[in-house]
């Protein structure tokens, strides 16, 4: 959370500075000298907030007392002083510390400790969860106490959200039962709204989309007619020659790149599935096409860390959506049924197996998790295999670009005359192969 620049009056906090706080792009904290814990927090949308913290058994919690100005600088200072007489255990009260904390908690401050808790350090979308937080969910129900939030009101402020958005809508649901399962863990809360709710908006379908090869021939002949930057240009043709998911190729830096051993290393840091890979990086072979490619970028980007440099902001990437807004802002240009910058990968996927790659070396291309027993037992890492797949698929969208005839429509067992037939350079192994010599 950000800290407010602005000097505190050394006397304390007064009518004049609260009110004269602004607000910040983020929402930010500021605690009055002298006065043990108590401060005020200024949101993004200039909302303003007296709180106090205060430790038990080493852990911070903090309690909102109350917004400025419906409560006063005098009332939120009473409120403060009224808990921390509270929690030196005073018997006249009768009052546990928890019941302290829940009494004047809002869900507000439970997404915020939400996001700061459980998020930050164990997801790595959470800026998307941040976004949803801050902008569907707080301005909504951020002022109710979470334990006044009923089963209709949840569901009815999830319908006034399907209305225009039914996918967003399932996206807060989403976020909003997480929320609230966690709290569940934290004692915070002891049940949740959102639980086993259908879905308010409509019921979501794995994408299938796949572009045939006329089509790849199209998207790659008119990317350079659009108004796409050349950098988010070599970025899409990436996606499309390595098979990789989209916002991981567009947030790339350089020192995962070897063009010597012409090799790229993702880390698992940077995977989104890392089960099958805990201790080893996913390593993917880099084609003569993706050669190219990366050559040209090294160009455009040149003392950039990232591969793709965002023209805006120097030493920074181009956003992860660059690829999926450019496609959509053209998509009058290529003409085609619309298709996103993830169906580049699953295209590219699906052409590999049309040229007899068998689905195990597919998935290691796309670092899927492996299923079943043989993920304990099979350590191969497959890089002759990942090897000889991506250069054939370079191949294929040479001719594609190139617009020549297909000379081929699958390696390995065919009902097709020889002829047809493409004849590979030695070492090339689409492991099906192996797979019939086994069989």
């Amino acid at each position: 959370m950000k800290k407010c620049t602005r000097s505190v009056p050394r006397n304390g906090f007064t009518n004049s500075f609260v009110r004269g706080l602004k607000a910040h792009h983020k929402r930010f904290e500021i605690f009055e000298p002298g006065r043990n814990g108590f401060g005020i927090r200024v949101s993004s949308r200039g909302t303003k907030t007296f709180v106090t913290r205060f430790k038990i058994h080493g852990n911070t919690k903090r309690v909102t007392l109350g917004r400025y100005p419906s409560t006063s600088l005098y009332t939120a200072h009473r409120k403060h002083e009224e808990i921390r007489e509270r929690l030196v255990g005073s018997p006249r009260h009768g009052v546990e510390i928890p019941d302290i904390i829940d009494s004047v908690a809002t869900i507000e401050d439970l997404a915020a400790m939400y996001l700061e808790k459980h998020a930050k350090p164990f997801k790595k979308t959470w800026p998307e969860d941040q976004r949803i937080v801050e902008k569907h969910i707080v301005p909504e129900i951020g002022r109710m106490h979470p334990k006044d939030l009923r089963r209709r009101e949840a569901r009815q402020f999830l319908d006034r959200i399907a209305k225009h958005s039914p996918v967003l809508s399932n996206r807060v649901m989403a976020i909003a039962r997480k929320m609230y399962n966690w709290a569940i863990d934290e004692e915070y809360v002891d049940r949740n709204p959102f639980a086993r709710m259908k879905i308010r908006g409509y019921i979501e379908h794995p994408r299938t989309r796949v572009l045939s090869e006329q089509e790849i021939g199209i998207f790659l002949q008119r990317l350079d007619k659009t108004d796409i930057t050349e950098i988010v240009k070599l970025c899409l043709r990436f996606i499309l020659v390595t098979a990789q998911r989209p916002q991981m190729v567009a947030a790339t830096p350089w020192t995962e790149i070897n063009l010597q051993e012409e090799r790229w290393t993702i880390p698992p840091n940077r995977l989104k599935n890392t089960r099958h890979i805990p201790l080893n990086a996913h390593q993917i072979p880099l084609s003569p096409m993706a050669l190219d490619v990366l050559r040209q970028a090294q160009r455009i980007s040149s003392g950039s860390p990232f591969l793709f440099a965002s023209p805006e902001v120097d030493g920074e990437s181009i956003q992860k959506q660059a690829a999926a807004r450019a496609l959509y802002r053209n998509r009058k240009v290529f003409g085609l049924e619309r298709f996103h910058a993830k169906d580049l990968q699953r295209t590219a996927a699906t052409r590999m197996s049309q040229l007899g790659i068998t689905d195990t070396v597919i998935d290691r291309i796309l670092g899927h998790a492996q299923k079943g027993v043989i993920r304990h037992y099979n350590h191969h890492d497959f890089e002759p295999e990942k090897k000889s797949a991506l250069d054939l698929w370079s191949l294929a969208l040479e001719r594609i670009a190139d617009n020549r005839p297909r000379i081929i429509s699958g390696i390995g067992p065919s009902t097709q005359p020889e002829s047809v037939k493409l004849i590979l350079p030695a070492g090339f192994d689409t492991g099906k192969e192996q797979q019939s010599q086994c069989a």
